[in-house]
């Protein structure tokens, strides 16, 4: 268990099957695009095929204080756009984080480790919450 968060309805248990369960659920619009990978991306272009790859993921939680921290590495199909879907699954998880649970976000880092077409071709592409708000509140 990461923390135990008190508000309206009671006292709710943050833990890592909860915050899996919120990841999923931002992450599905895009079933069939974006995978949850380890850091050094796939390990075989076999276990994509076979849709094995998200039993290798990787994802980091952990509370700064009372803020929560995650890191999570994706894979992302071809032609996609990466920062659209990564700011668009960051927002969903701060959404039903802050709002749901009640817990403030330290930072939310996405990392794309891969880009899956018929090869995958590694990369290291990094999102995070912080960049991403401090950029929407030099724009205003």
């Amino acid at each position: 268990m990461l923390a135990r968060v008190k508000n309206d309805l009671g006292v709710i248990s943050l833990n890592k099957i909860l915050l899996d369960q919120i990841v999923h659920q931002a992450m599905e619009p895009y079933r069939g695009h974006v995978w949850l990978a380890n850091f050094k991306g796939a390990s075989s272009d076999a276990l994509i095929k076979v849709g094995g790859y998200e039993a290798i993921a990787e994802k980091t939680y952990r509370m700064n204080g009372d803020r929560l921290y995650m890191r999570l590495f994706v894979m992302v199909s071809f032609g996609k756009s990466i920062s659209g879907i990564c700011r668009s699954i960051i927002d969903s998880i701060v959404r039903d984080v802050t709002e749901s649970l009640g817990v403030e976000i330290d930072d939310i880092e996405i990392i794309v480790t891969a880009v899956v077409s018929k090869k995958t071709a590694r990369r290291h592409i990094t999102f995070s919450y912080k960049s991403i708000s401090a950029a929407g509140a030099s724009a205003k």
